[in-house]
């Protein structure tokens, strides 16, 4: 019984694993693809800029460089965050499923998880910067907005870390009855 619950366990990891790896990918290529798109064609990107931005009109291709670079960063961080879930689930799948390696590698994808929610909500101050600058003065203007996905963030990442507490100390209690027996 505890054998055929390990192949499963196993086989779900595993196929958890290829998932994140795979949207990881997707995110690096789809932010090369923006950045070279913002870089050669940034008017392609107008649309965006203006409705991430609306009060804003007639951004220059530097705004709107400059409003890619900075929308980047929470890519980055998501896919770091997708990338310690990865690296967890091929942990688990090699291993056991409760091992120190496994929940270090779950808080770490905790931190970055919240580190993505927090620069969502931190970077709109400059991005309204970025997008109003080349408005009159008396017409700049700087944003920050708090919505339920910026809550959702946060809480994802505190259950990640809840759960990731609870896993290594399920380890160590197994690691020290496997010492008494």
């Amino acid at each position: 019984m505890e054998n055929v619950l390990m192949n499963k366990v196993n086989r779900v990891s595993r196929r958890l694993a290829t998932i994140l790896w795979a949207g990881a990918a997707i995110g690096t290529v789809f932010g090369i693809a923006v950045t070279l798109a913002a870089l050669l064609r940034p008017e392609l990107l107008r649309g965006w800029a203006n409705g991430a931005y609306p009060l804003t009109d007639g951004l220059t291709h530097p705004q709107i460089f400059l409003l890619v670079v900075l929308g980047l960063g929470q890519l980055a961080l998501t896919v770091a965050a997708l990338c310690a879930l990865a690296r967890m689930f091929s942990s688990v799948a090699r291993e056991e499923p409760l091992s120190l390696e496994a929940s270090a590698l779950m808080r770490r994808a905790s931190g970055w998880l919240l580190a993505a929610t927090v620069y969502a909500v931190a970077v709109q101050i400059p991005g309204s910067l970025v997008a109003s600058v080349h408005m009159p003065e008396g017409s700049r203007f700087i944003s920050l907005a708090l919505s339920s996905s910026h809550a959702s963030g946060v809480i994802a990442a505190l259950v990640l870390y809840a759960v990731a507490s609870i896993q290594e100390l399920a380890a160590q209690v197994r690691d020290d009855n496997r010492q008494i027996v």
